[in-house]
Formats: structure tokens, C-alpha cells, sequence
């Protein structure tokens, strides 16, 4: 009877080392992803208070079409 509890036990250990590191492959996947999203984000964010800065400025580039149009939430002319 102890012979076929251990011999059961020690079939599980590959078993338990594969979950555990299928685990922790796939919580660093989901890290990774989440930083670089908030990366990203954080990226964006200070492009458009670059740019809004540069509008404050009047030395913004044109965005949008052909005339230089600044679109209006993006103005500060109060």
C-alpha cells in the first residue's frame, strides 16, 4: 500500500511542475501585456500635452486636412 501512495506521488511531480510553470508563463504574459498598454497610454498621453503646448504656442504644425485646421478641443482660446 505505501509502495502505490508513493509511486502515485512521484508520477504527480512532473504534473505539478508543468501547472506551476504554466502559471507563471502565463501571469508574465498577462504582466507584460498590462505594462506595455499602460506604456502606450503614457506615450499618448504626453504627445497631446506636447502638442496642446505647442497650440498654447502657436508654433503647432497642422493635423488634420489640408488647410491646418486645429481641431477645436484641442484650441485654448477660452
Amino acid at each position: 500500500m505505501l509502495i502505490r501512495r508513493t509511486w502515485f506521488m512521484f508520477q504527480m511531480v512532473p504534473v505539478a511542475i508543468a501547472f506551476s510553470v504554466l502559471l507563471n508563463v502565463g501571469f508574465s504574459a498577462v504582466q507584460h501585456s498590462t505594462y506595455w498598454e499602460h506604456r502606450r497610454a503614457r506615450v499618448e498621453q504626453q504627445q497631446l500635452e506636447d502638442f496642446r503646448k505647442k497650440v498654447e504656442q502657436g508654433t503647432a504644425t497642422p493635423l488634420f486636412g489640408d488647410k491646418g485646421v486645429i481641431p477645436p478641443f484641442m484650441r485654448r482660446d477660452g
